[in-house]
């Protein structure tokens, strides 16, 4: 018996690591702009946030895919950025 999915789809390793990084990087770029306008100073403690954080969402972005990326924009957009 050979029984197929046809909801689900075969995701490649490429397009895995294209979403991490773009989660990645759009994260990295909101932080590097809170860091710019704020007057926390960058020190261990607050690197190391804001590097779990990227990495998090870097994580994230490559499971849930193009909707974890539309609802962090979606919250930018409401925020104010």
């Amino acid at each position: 018996m050979n029984f197929k999915n046809k909801n689900l789809q075969e995701v490649s390793f490429k397009k895995i690591i294209f979403l991490f990084f773009g989660g990645f990087t759009i994260v990295s770029f909101a932080i590097v702009i809170v860091y710019s306008f704020s007057a926390v100073e960058l020190n261990l403690i607050n690197g190391g946030f804001a590097l779990f954080i990227t990495i998090l969402s870097g994580l994230l972005s490559s499971i849930f895919g193009k909707r974890f990326i539309d609802a962090f924009v979606n919250t930018l957009e409401f925020s104010g950025f």
